[in-house]
C-alpha cells in the first residue's frame, strides 16, 4: 500500500474526481528506485491491445515526459465555444495558442529528468496556491510547467473522447482508449 496522504495534503479534486488525480504526480518518490522510467494510467483508461511495452523504448528526446496531445487541443481548428473556452483556459495558463497541451491520462515518465525539472513539487505548489487557476487540475499545472516541452505521444495512447466520433479507431488500432465524457 503506498501512502500519498503527505504529498498530496491540501489538494482538492474538482467534479467527479478524486485525490488519485494528484497521485501521477509523486509515484517517483513512491516506485522503487529501480524504475527509471514508469507510465500513469488513469482509472477511466482501457488497454485495448498490445503495445504499452513500447513506451520503455520510447525517445523522450531528453525531455522528463511524454504524453498524447489532448484531444480539445487538436480540435481548436473547429472553432466553437468549446475551441474558444478551451484557448481561454490555456491563455490563463501563460500558454500561447501554439503551444501543444497534453493530456496527463497517460503520461510516461523518465524519473531522473522529472525529477531533477522539479515538476511535482512545482504543480502541486502552483495547485495549492490557486487552484481556481487549474481548471484541469495537476494536468493544467503541468501543462503551465512544460510548456509544450514534453515529447508527444500518438493518439493511439491516449484515445480519447471525441476521437471515437471520427471514424478514426480502426484506422490508428488505439492501444490505450480514454473514456473522457
Amino acid at each position: 500500500t503506498l501512502d500519498f496522504a503527505a504529498l498530496d495534503a491540501g489538494m482538492q479534486p474538482k467534479g467527479r474526481f478524486s485525490r488519485a488525480v494528484f497521485r501521477r504526480l509523486f509515484l517517483d518518490r513512491l516506485l522503487p528506485e529501480t524504475y527509471e522510467r514508469f507510465v500513469a494510467i488513469d482509472a477511466d483508461m482501457l488497454i485495448a491491445r498490445p503495445g504499452l511495452s513500447r513506451l520503455a523504448e520510447f525517445d523522450l528526446q531528453g525531455r522528463a515526459l511524454a504524453a498524447a496531445y489532448d484531444m480539445i487541443f487538436l480540435m481548436d481548428h473547429k472553432g466553437g465555444p468549446l475551441a474558444r473556452e478551451f484557448q481561454g483556459y490555456r491563455r490563463a495558463l501563460g500558454l500561447e495558442l501554439t503551444t501543444p497541451y497534453f493530456n496527463a491520462g497517460l503520461m510516461t515518465i523518465d524519473r531522473h529528468a522529472w525529477r531533477k525539472a522539479g515538476f511535482a513539487a512545482e504543480a502541486a505548489a502552483r495547485f495549492r496556491a490557486a487552484p481556481e487557476r487549474y481548471p484541469f487540475m495537476e494536468q493544467d499545472a503541468l501543462n503551465s510547467l512544460v510548456k509544450g516541452d514534453f515529447a508527444p505521444l500518438s493518439p493511439a495512447y491516449n484515445f480519447m473522447g471525441d476521437f471515437f466520433l471520427t471514424g478514426l479507431e480502426a484506422e490508428i488500432a488505439p492501444i490505450v482508449l480514454h473514456f473522457v465524457n
